[in-house]
């Protein structure tokens, strides 16, 4: 069995047996109850996309006969879609608070101390970067360092 995004690739062995014209992959998300069957030709392998993320899906797979007889099944197999609730943790955006509301007066500059809570997913960067910028108003602001979660800024006009 394989991951793909969304999806599982299935293989297995080919039947010894002559009579066997192809196979189908019966699945669902009840142990033995199946509600999904794929018929996959006379491949022994197949890739099924379109899972639901954090959802279990059970897999059977069964040879049939060119008259449309199916075999037993196969041994059961379980597969957890990633994401969602019961598919591992889920990312979160940040939470980000910029600090409290300040009145200066000009000259003076502002001291800027924000605060960061990232659950550091996904994994790869795992890390979260800061950026102050000015979004609106008058003049240029300067940043000590704007990538800082303290800085100061000083601003050319009011």
């Amino acid at each position: 069995m394989l991951q793909t995004a969304g999806g599982v690739t299935l293989e297995w062995d080919p039947s010894p047996d002559a009579w066997v014209a192809g196979y189908a992959i019966h699945y669902g998300t009840a142990s033995g109850n199946y509600t999904v069957r794929v018929d996959v030709g006379n491949r022994t392998s197949v890739t099924l996309s379109n899972l639901a993320p954090g959802v279990t899906y059970y897999f059977v797979a069964t040879a049939y006969a060119a008259d449309g007889q199916e075999s037993l099944p196969s041994n059961e197999v379980a597969y957890t879609v990633p994401g969602g609730a019961s598919g591992g943790p889920a990312n979160t955006a940040p939470v980000v608070n910029a600090g409290p509301d300040q009145t200066i007066t000009l000259p003076a500059s502002a001291t800027l101390t924000a605060t960061v809570a990232d659950d550091g997913l996904p994994a790869t960067p795992g890390t979260v970067s800061m950026q102050w910028e000015v979004v609106t108003g008058p003049g240029e602001v300067a940043f000590t360092d704007p990538t800082a979660a303290t800085t100061s800024a000083a601003f050319e006009a009011a």
